[in-house]
This record gives C-alpha cells, structure tokens and sequence, in this order.
C-alpha cells in the first residue's frame, strides 16, 4: 500500500531533479492543507478500458488550483528536456487528457478480459483524506509499479478564519 498516490502532473523525463525540486517548493509554498475527497470505487479510466481498479476523487478548487501551480513551475524548470514530447503531453494544463484525480487500487493487467468485462465495481464512497504535502517520484524501474520519493514539498501556508 505504500505505493499509493494520486498523480497530478503524468510521468516525464527530467534532466535536472534539483532545479525541478525548488521550482515545485517554490510552488507550494502558499499553498495550505485541504482534504480530498474520495468518492467512488470503480474501474478506470473508463467503463470500456478497465484497466484499473482505483478510487475517484473530487477535481476541488484546491486540487486544481495545485495542479495548474505545479505545471506553472515545472514549465518554468531549466531541468526539463523541452522538446521531449512526452512531457509537452504531461504538463500541458489545456491538455485534450481529461483530469481526473483518482488512487489506483490495483492494476488488472493479469486478469482475463471475461473476468473485468463481466464484473462490476461501482461502490460510493463518503471519505476524506488530509493532503498536506506533494511529492516527486521516481520509477524504478520503466514499465514499474514500485517508485522512490525524490523529494516531498510540505504546504506551509495557513487558511485564515475569519469569526
């Protein structure tokens, strides 16, 4: 279970992981705590490619709002390959990929298509889980499931109450 996240900017090749990690504490530096919102177990990314069992979340103000901060910096970043299709494709916020925030549970690769296809998963939730940091990650390995933490940028800023 600990190689659980929810991804908000795809995967991308990078040349210079200090750069990028100073652009993305930069970044969340205003940024304060928020819940997520988990609100459906299901498969993904859809009804047709079930690919995956994983957990929607709720696309919040805040969750956008980190998202488009976390692209503005890695544009910025020296240390990305910036004719590196893949990449133009992983940060583009206008992307024609749909955002849609969700945990991967499981990976369903090994498991017959009668098995997915015949199967349904589509259970409600109601829970919240405190998101007060992101993360860099690194693949192992290509094609891998297991990742190595690079960097963690803790949000240090403060919701004020106004009473």
């Amino acid at each position: 279970m600990h190689d659980l996240h929810l991804t908000l900017i795809a995967p991308w090749k990078t040349i210079d992981v200090m750069s990028i990690t100073k652009h993305i504490d930069v970044s969340v530096r205003d940024v304060h705590p928020f819940y997520l919102e988990l609100r459906k177990l299901t498969y993904g990314p859809d009804e047709v490619h079930r690919r995956y069992l994983w957990i929607e979340c709720t696309p919040s103000a805040e969750l956008i709002t980190l998202r488009l901060s976390l692209v503005k910096a890695l544009r910025a970043a020296d240390g990305i390959a910036r004719n590196d299709d893949a990449l133009i494709t992983a940060i583009r916020a206008d992307s024609s990929r749909r955002f849609l925030p969700h945990i991967t549970i499981a990976r369903l690769k090994g498991l017959g298509e009668r098995m997915r296809s015949t199967a349904d998963v589509n259970v409600p939730l109601s829970l919240r889980m405190r998101v007060s940091s992101v993360e860099l990650f690194e693949s192992l390995k290509q094609g891998s499931v297991k990742y190595a933490v690079l960097h963690s940028a803790r949000f240090q800023g403060r919701r004020t109450t106004i009473m």
